[in-house]
């Protein structure tokens, strides 16, 4: 996955896919200090139309509502972050997490059930966190994946640093079925990247 901008290319886009490049990353929330330039995007769009891309969004919550209508017009299979970094506390019902539920019952819509770590508000094993896995596990199993988010390139203080095994035992915890896990960890990613998982 790599980062683009405006200064994207289409033969850049190209050379970057025959280096094994397959989707494109843009991080607009607060913590990350970035913001959705829109212009920039859809030149990003039109740079790799036809290489089978998909392009993932990390957000704020607060933002989803006023994203949805931008969200549901990308033609592009899309991939959002950290669970749109809901609040678990604010239940299944909360308007960014509904709105979420919905898009994931679209065939271009995948979600990264991880940062586990960064939403939870009662820590491991992260037992706030599971009803927000287990409901998008109902919804599109085929369409879930997971990373641990190693090297944990925003956590700057090394008595923070999540413990990868804890994190991958929270996984556990939140889909406990074996196949939907190995869907999850290995079907789904080999999918979403075109490759075959034999």
């Amino acid at each position: 996955m790599v980062r683009l901008d405006a200064r994207a290319t289409r033969e850049g886009c190209q050379a970057l896919h025959a280096s094994g490049a397959r989707g494109v990353r843009f991080a607009f929330n607060p913590q990350h200090g970035g913001t959705l330039d829109q212009k920039a995007f859809e030149h990003v769009l039109r740079c790799i139309e036809g290489l089978g891309w998909f392009v993932e969004l990390h957000f704020e919550a607060a933002a989803i509502p006023g994203l949805r209508s931008w969200l549901e017009g990308i033609p592009a299979t899309v991939v959002i972050d950290h669970f749109g970094r809901v609040d678990p506390t604010a239940g299944l019902e909360q308007a960014p997490f509904a709105i979420l539920c919905e898009l994931m019952r679209r065939d271009n819509f995948w979600m990264k059930i991880s940062g586990a770590e960064r939403l939870s508000r009662s820590g491991y094993p992260y037992d706030d966190v599971a009803p927000l896995a287990q409901r998008l596990v109902e919804i599109a199993p085929q369409r879930l994946i997971w990373g641990s988010d190693w090297p944990h390139t925003g956590v700057f203080d090394a008595a923070k640093l999540p413990d990868d095994g804890k994190l991958l035992d929270a996984l556990r915890r939140f889909v406990p079925d074996e196949g939907a896990r190995k869907r999850i960890l290995v079907d789904n990613p080999c999918r979403l990247l075109g490759r075959s998982n034999g």
